[in-house]
C-alpha cells in the first residue's frame, strides 16, 4: 500500500513518460482544487488538503526541495483559508455569508512585490547549500534553486492572498504557473508541467470570474450607501 506513495511506482507509460500513482491524483485534486476556488466553492479547501500533501511527499522523492516546503505551507494555508473563508468579520461576507472579494492596497502589493524578490534571493541561497547542512535528510543537492525558490516564495504570498480572498491573487498566479510550466518541464515532471499549463487557464478564468464578483458587490455597496 505505502508503494502508492512512491514516485517510481509508475501507474502507465505514456509517451514515454512513467507517471506514478502519487503525481496522478496530486495533479487531477490540484485541477479540482484550483478550479473550485476560481468558482468560490468552500470545497476546493478539501482537494487542496489532498493534492498538496501528496506533492509534499512527491517533490520530497524527486529533491525539490523548495516545491516540497512550498506545499507543507500550502497544507496549513487551506485550513487558514477555510476559517477566513467561512467566519467572515462583520461586513466583509457576501450575499452567502462567506468572505466577499476584496482587493489589496498599492502600498501592501508594493510590500508583497519585495516580499517576493528578497524572499527568492534568500531561500535561493539557502537551499543551494540544504544536503550540505543536512545530508541525512536532504541526499542531494536541490535542482534549479533560484527558478524554484522564486515559484515557492511567490506561490505562499498568492495564497496567502487567496485564504483571503483578494483579488491580486490570480495575476500573481498566472505568472508563477507560466513559470512553474517551464520549471517542471525542464525537470522532466511531463504532467506536472501540463498541470501548471492548464492552471495558466484556470487562472485567467479566476481572475476573471472574481473581477465580475468584486464589481457587483463594489457597486451593490454602492447603491445600499445611497439609498440609506
Amino acid at each position: 500500500m505505502l508503494n502508492i506513495f512512491d514516485s517510481t511506482n509508475t501507474m502507465i507509460t505514456l509517451w514515454g513518460y512513467n507517471l506514478s500513482y502519487i503525481e496522478a491524483v496530486a495533479v487531477l485534486s490540484s485541477i479540482a482544487c484550483i478550479w473550485l476556488a476560481a468558482k468560490e466553492k468552500i470545497v476546493n479547501f478539501a482537494f487542496g488538503l489532498v493534492c498538496t500533501g501528496l506533492y509534499a511527499v512527491f517533490f520530497y522523492q524527486e529533491h525539490l526541495y523548495s516545491s516540497m516546503t512550498l506545499n507543507i505551507v500550502f497544507f496549513c494555508f487551506n485550513i487558514y483559508g477555510y476559517f477566513l473563508w467561512t467566519r467572515p468579520k462583520k461586513g466583509e461576507e457576501n450575499e452567502n455569508n462567506e468572505l466577499r472579494v476584496r482587493r489589496s492596497s498599492r502600498q501592501m502589493q508594493a510590500v508583497l512585490l519585495a516580499v517576493i524578490a528578497i524572499g527568492t534571493i534568500a531561500w535561493g541561497l539557502a537551499i543551494v547549500h540544504l544536503h550540505e547542512w543536512t545530508p541525512a535528510v536532504f541526499e542531494q543537492a536541490t535542482r534549479f534553486p533560484y527558478i524554484d525558490s522564486f515559484v515557492m516564495v511567490a506561490s505562499i504570498v498568492a495564497q496567502l492572498l487567496m485564504a483571503q480572498k483578494k483579488l491580486e491573487n490570480w495575476i500573481l498566479w498566472i505568472v508563477i504557473d507560466v513559470v512553474a510550466t517551464f520549471l517542471y518541464a525542464f525537470a522532466g515532471y511531463t504532467f506536472t508541467a501540463i498541470l501548471y499549463a492548464i492552471l495558466v487557464i484556470i487562472a485567467i478564468k479566476g481572475l476573471y470570474d472574481w473581477q465580475k464578483s468584486y464589481k457587483n458587490k463594489h457597486t451593490n455597496t454602492l447603491i445600499y450607501k445611497e439609498q440609506n
